[in-house]
């Protein structure tokens, strides 16, 4: 068993910006978010936690200061979705237009996401929107201690009810979520792939 990588957890801020768009490309091949683009998710990461309904943790290297991974999280993905587009619509907006010049065919997809299917399992519950750690640094604890620290934070919002979307074909995502104390409620198509649905309760120390 490899040992538990120590990390320092800060949060998530626009200075993450990059390093969360690396880490989300390298965690989420051929998904929706990471076939917008490098430059939209940089402009993804700085967008979430600037909006109320965003938030997230960085886990830096306590020696280096090296990011080495990160957590993101919404309140109401919904209402994340929307205020991004209305509060950062000058930011957002260049990376998309570009992507979509190149592959018109993501429009259905980019027209999906403003009604977020998500929200229909679980009307106005928060979610975990996204997970990662360096590839060299996997199954070393990082991933766990950022969940726990996403959780801790849910508990201080109030958030009752945590929802998460993975890829049915992603099994060591699927692995994660279920051995932390995710249950399965649904399947769904979403963006073209097979989707799993699952949700924890935060409030519930015993998940944590």
């Amino acid at each position: 068993m490899k040992a538990e990588t120590a990390v320092r957890l800060v949060p998530l801020d626009r200075a993450h910006a990059a390093t969360a768009a690396e880490l989300h490309a390298a965690g989420q091949p051929g998904t929706f978010l990471t076939s917008l683009g490098p430059a939209f998710l940089r402009t993804l990461y700085t967008a979430i936690p600037a909006s109320p309904y965003g938030f997230g943790l960085a886990a830096l290297d306590p020696a280096s200061g090296e990011m080495i991974g990160v957590v993101a999280g919404s309140t109401n993905t919904s209402d994340l979705f929307r205020d991004i587009a209305v509060r950062q619509a000058w930011r957002i907006a260049p990376p998309i237009a570009i992507r979509l010049l190149r592959h018109p065919a993501l429009l259905p997809k980019i027209l999906q996401t403003l009604t977020y299917p998500a929200a229909e399992v679980h009307p106005g519950a928060g979610e975990l929107l996204f997970i990662g750690v360096r590839p060299a640094l996997r199954s070393r604890g990082v991933g766990a201690q950022l969940y726990a620290a996403l959780l801790e934070e849910c508990r201080r919002r109030g958030i009752a009810l945590l929802t998460v979307l993975v890829d049915a074909s992603n099994e060591g995502a699927n692995r994660f979520y279920r051995r932390h104390g995710f249950q399965y409620d649904t399947s769904q198509t979403l963006y073209g792939r097979r989707m799993h649905f699952y949700h924890v309760y935060p409030l519930d120390t015993r998940d944590g």
